[in-house]
C-alpha cells in the first residue's frame, strides 16, 4: 500500500511536470496541479482536479476535527489538564 502511495505521488508528480513545464508549477503554487489538468484534458481536467481537490481538503479538516476531540476526550479521561479548565457535565 504504501509503495503504491510513493508510486501515484511521483507519477503525479512527473505527468504534472512534464505537462505546464517546472516554471509553471513554481509561480502557480496553488493551483498547479488544476492548471496541468486544464492542459491534459481541458475544463473536464480542471473541474476534477478541483473537485478531488475539494474532497482532499473536506478529508483532511474531518479528520482534524476527530483527533482533536479524541485527543480532548482522553486529556479529560487522564485529568491531565489543570484544575481550572476541568468542569464536571453531568450526561443526560
Amino acid at each position: 500500500m504504501f509503495i503504491a502511495v510513493i508510486g501515484i505521488y511521483i507519477l503525479v508528480a512527473l505527468g504534472s511536470t512534464m505537462l505546464v513545464g517546472a516554471e509553471t508549477l513554481i509561480q502557480e503554487k496553488e493551483v498547479a496541479l488544476a492548471i496541468a489538468g486544464k492542459q491534459a484534458f481541458g475544463i473536464t481536467g480542471l473541474f476534477l482536479v478541483t473537485i478531488a481537490a475539494t474532497f482532499s481538503t473536506a478529508s483532511a479538516i474531518n479528520a482534524t476535527l476527530f483527533s482533536t476531540g479524541r485527543l480532548m476526550e482522553t486529556v479529560a479521561k487522564k485529568k491531565d489538564l489543570p484544575h481550572l479548565c476541568r468542569t464536571k457535565v453531568e450526561a443526560d
